[in-house]
């Protein structure tokens, strides 16, 4: 886990390298991961290599369950009503311009790899007014899980506290109604 994307690329390469090398001896390869594989998954990347090398190669994808899904599941958060748009927003990028811009909008906010960002997300959910029609889960469905219906409570954590975290948050016109509701359900 590195931001260098200079190391990124050479892991990525030597990954591959050594898949390609297990797929020419005839055997066959498996990635595994927490999620769905192409959805903001290191797998992306690896299979952009591996086809890089071997460009026939065949792959079977079969689908996971994406984190904010079980997050919602978890949850009982209704991630789409009727016709209301769902943003799901990767946070650790250095602008969070995308994040301020989301929950301006009448839609549900999933915010993704929050990781050390969490301090800077819950002073952009704050100064949105989002802050009550939010919720914090981290390691959903894994051992360790965390949700926080009151994300003032999450202030002071140890950044890291934002590993393997989602915030999802109903920016819509049914605001509260479902935070309130999992709070007799959480964990």
């Amino acid at each position: 886990m590195t931001a260098d994307e200079g190391v990124q690329s050479s892991r990525w390469q030597d990954n591959a390298r050594a898949v390609t090398k297990v797929l020419a001896s005839g055997e066959d390869a498996c990635f595994i991961t927490l999620g769905d594989i192409l959805f903001y998954s290191t797998f992306i990347y690896l299979l952009r290599e591996v086809r890089e090398i071997l460009p026939a190669v065949m792959v079977i994808s079969i689908p996971g369950v994406t984190a904010f899904s079980a997050a919602a599941s978890v949850l009982s958060f209704p991630l789409g009503k009727g016709r209301e748009p769902v943003t799901v927003i990767p946070v650790s990028a250095e602008d969070l311009e995308a994040v301020r811009d989301a929950l301006t909008r009448e839609s549900t906010v999933v915010l993704m790899k929050i990781g050390r960002r969490l301090p800077d997300i819950l002073d952009i959910i704050e100064d949105a007014g989002l802050i009550a029609d939010s919720v914090f889960i981290s390691r959903a469905g894994l051992e360790g899980e965390h949700v926080e219906t009151d994300l003032k409570k999450l202030r002071g954590l140890n950044p890291e506290a934002g590993h393997l975290a989602i915030i999802l948050v109903h920016a819509g016109k049914e605001r509260k109604k479902y935070i309130r509701g999992a709070e007799n359900g959480c964990k």
